[in-house]
């Protein structure tokens, strides 16, 4: 591995290997590629085998299972909370597929309510929101997996 002058490229050997961690994951460069990094890349939380569950059989023989998930990440607001959800369609994917962000408040035993706030970091305004609650401050709450704000654009 070699870094040129200015620190900005590293260069490795075509033929070689680079070590990410301790558990022995290895990424192998084909010939002439470019890896671009950009800030950092959030830890993702992952489904342990247990939760798999991947000696389950379909009902029909020849069904396909996918198994896919979601990380929920809550924020507290007010008296209820900002609700963040990053949809995973494979336990192999790095980074979610769909992101979407909701408020909700426990109205009595039983019943809550809850309303959109945001889908892949943009605000979404249609509906109606309670009065009691500014659409866009909640939103403020949003926790997107590349560790943006949410955006009103």
């Amino acid at each position: 591995m070699k870094l040129d002058a200015n620190g900005a490229q590293v260069k490795v050997d075509p033929t070689g290997t680079v070590r990410l961690d301790a558990s022995g994951a290895v990424v192998r460069l084909d010939p002439g590629a470019v890896v671009n990094v950009r800030g950092v890349t959030p830890e993702v939380p992952r489904p342990t085998q247990d939760q798999l569950y991947p000696n389950t059989v379909p009902r029909f023989p020849k069904a396909n299972v996918v198994t896919d998930y979601t990380v929920f990440k809550t924020v507290k607001l007010g008296k209820g909370a900002v609700i963040t959800g990053w949809k995973f369609t494979s336990n192999e994917e790095v980074s979610p597929r769909y992101e979407y962000c909701y408020y909700v408040e426990s109205i009595q035993d039983g019943i809550r309510a809850s309303f959109d706030l945001a889908t892949n970091g943009r605000l979404d305004l249609k509906g109606e929101a309670p009065r009691a609650v500014d659409r866009t401050s909640a939103a403020a709450n949003c926790v997107w997996f590349g560790g943006g704000s949410t955006r009103s654009d």
